[in-house]
């Protein structure tokens, strides 16, 4: 598409780094700001935990560790620049659900206002573009669409975003972002004062499972909800996770549990009904090596035939907790 067409292209992409398994300890955050179908801003902002508890694992992920963080500031002292970039367009941020999470925890942490704007996740973008891929990991869609990715720095993570936004418009002819809202019938999430709504894929979007409920599927496993209340904002809720492979952080009961609390459904076989396949570290590196197991095989002939099943890494299991 001709960049002279998109001068309507306005948002800002964000990432988040957290330092824990709390959404409330952002250690970094990048941006993107396109204006007119152009990149204006670039940057990346070390963020101080307010606890300053950086676990092993996510120092592992991001590299970010606790002696960076001298002479950073937190949170609070960052918003009121984040802020001005954060609503002046709509925000794009991939596994958004994750990202404004944070945005959200973290506000109410330090007992800030939510601004008021709307945000789009660019895996849900991405899956109704290019239907059919093995994986919508970041990584996954760099390699698939030909951008660099430094995979897990803040601002380049952030422009990953914004480069499968860009790419999006130029398959469906959006010429601005209300346009490829419109054209891909993703419904866009909204944050405002003390509350959001979810970004949602259109109903009859092969990967969208409100067309139909799962509240009266029969659950293959014994785990049942360990909590009195499941978490209903979860992207885990009402969906059914298999897991192959060796996990790192937990064992497979322990993650199947998280599963089941979130609302969602554990099972020990993939079937027309999975929606994600979690593979442990070691077999996903193996996965992308030539080498696959059975489950592995599976679920990637499932999904070529046209079944909404996702294969995704431990480290982004993680993030839809």
């Amino acid at each position: 598409m001709d960049p002279s067409m998109l001068e309507a292209m306005n948002f800002v992409a964000i990432d988040f780094e957290t330092a824990n398994a709390s959404r409330s300890s952002p250690c970094a955050i990048g941006m993107t700001v396109v204006e007119k179908g152009v990149i204006s801003t670039s940057r990346q902002w070390l963020i101080r935990p307010r606890d300053m508890q950086f676990d092993p694992f996510n120092i592992a992920i991001h590299g970010i560790t606790p002696e960076m963080m001298r002479g950073e500031p937190e949170f609070n002292k960052l918003w009121p620049e984040l802020k001005s970039y954060l609503t002046q367009y709509p925000i794009v941020a991939h596994n958004a659900s994750f990202d404004m999470s944070v945005l959200r925890k973290t506000l109410d942490l330090y007992r800030l206002k939510y601004p008021s704007t709307s945000y789009l996740c660019s895996v849900l973008l991405a899956k109704v573009t290019w239907p059919g891929l093995v994986s919508y990991r970041l990584d996954y869609l760099a390699d698939h669409l030909g951008f660099d990715l430094k995979h897990h720095n803040a601002e380049s993570d952030a422009n990953g975003a914004a480069a499968i936004v860009m790419a999006s418009a130029s398959v469906h002819a959006a010429v601005s972002f209300p346009n490829l809202i419109s054209k891909t019938r993703i419904e866009a999430g909204n944050i405002f004062s003390g509350s959001y709504s979810p970004c949602r894929l259109p109903e009859d979007c092969r990967y969208s499972r409100r067309s139909r409920s799962k509240q009266e599927k029969v659950v293959l496993s014994r785990i049942t909800p360990t909590v009195d209340v499941v978490v209903g904002e979860s992207p885990l809720y009402g969906k059914q996770v298999v897991f192959t492979g060796k996990l790192e952080t937990m064992e497979r009961a322990a993650a199947a549990q998280e599963v089941v609390n979130c609302g969602g459904f554990a099972s020990d076989s993939i079937n027309a009904d999975t929606d994600y396949l979690v593979v442990g570290s070691f077999n996903f590196a193996t996965m992308r090596s030539g080498g696959k197991s059975a489950k592995l095989k599976k679920a990637e002939q499932l999904a070529t035939a046209g079944q909404p099943i996702e294969i995704i890494g431990e480290e982004d299991f993680l993030r839809l907790l």
